[in-house]
């Protein structure tokens, strides 16, 4: 494997790694928010968090006016609708359901790339089945006999739909913007859309906003905001850069495998199955980047 791909595959697992820190993160934060504040407050967070990397990399010099629009779109439609959906998703399946959900990505990418470049290869569909099997084995509860279901998986699903459409289009629409500045930019934007929706449902007296400022949620808020959300956007959007959608893609099926990962360290039991479904979803991931060349 050349260097660019594997920089590829460690930069878009580290970004993975820092992702799935925020879904029980964001468990813990559901008990006293509700989920459209919280989806707005990690994003502006996280905006301002990387907007300030940006700044102290000296990015500022490549804004330009021009990025502006296509920013408010990627951002409040792509970024802020999917967010705005996983986080009401995961408020009603719970941060491993979630997780798992995100196991049909490989699925969307293919299908969102199939105008651009056609009918996926072998390698492709073989690496894509394999991640598919590597997340839908981490959704098994021998317990119940199947998958466990309840209710907002059509949301974070949506959200999985919107998530691949702006990883695709934020390196077109905001070409000439280093990673850093094209997550700042979209972060911030996002963020100002669900805080507006927000503010709406609020004063139409559809929801009341549940909020809480002790230190435990500020801690969680920060690390959710600027390390979670903040620090895997550029490295994703460097991964797509690197490897293409597809088996970017392909590795956010080890989400669910961290968030496990995470409970073992926390004192939770690790099953053989779990193990046997990460396998499967880096060989998928290994797999579909061995299409050969044209």
């Amino acid at each position: 494997m050349s260097a660019a791909p594997l920089r590829g595959n460690l930069i878009a697992a580290a970004s993975i790694l820092l992702w799935a820190t925020s879904f029980p993160a964001t468990d813990r934060l559901l008990a006293s928010w509700s989920a459209l504040p919280l989806a707005a407050a990690r994003l502006l967070v996280a905006g301002l968090a990387v907007g300030l990397l940006a700044l102290a990399l000296g990015e500022a010099r490549a804004w330009r006016r021009g990025h502006l629009g296509p920013a408010l779109l990627l951002g409040g439609l792509g970024l802020g609708g999917s967010v705005a959906l996983m986080i009401l998703g995961q408020a009603s399946t719970g941060g491993l359901a979630a997780a798992v959900l995100i196991a049909s990505m490989p699925v969307v990418a293919a299908l969102l790339e199939l105008p651009r470049r056609g009918r996926p290869g072998v390698f492709v569909l073989v690496g894509v089945a394999l991640a598919v099997a590597g997340g839908a084995l981490l959704a098994w509860r021998p317990e119940t006999g199947g998958l466990e279901l309840r209710g907002g998986e059509p949301l974070v699903l949506a959200s999985v739909v919107v998530w691949c459409w702006y990883s695709r289009a934020v390196a077109g629409r905001l070409e000439g913007l280093p990673p850093t500045s094209q997550s700042a930019f979209t972060l911030t934007a996002g963020g100002a859309a669900i805080l507006a929706a927000t503010l709406l449902v609020e004063a139409g007296g559809l929801a009341p906003a549940r909020l809480a400022f002790g230190g435990e949620e500020l801690l969680l808020l920060l690390w959710v905001g600027a390390v979670a959300v903040g620090l895997s956007l550029p490295l994703w959007l460097v991964a797509v850069r690197d490897l293409g959608l597809v088996p970017s893609a392909i590795h956010q099926n080890l989400g669910p495998f961290y968030v496990v990962a995470l409970g073992l360290v926390l004192g939770q039991g690790l099953a053989p199955a779990q193990a046997a479904a990460a396998a499967l979803v880096v060989a998928g991931a290994l797999l579909a980047q061995l299409a050969p060349a044209r």
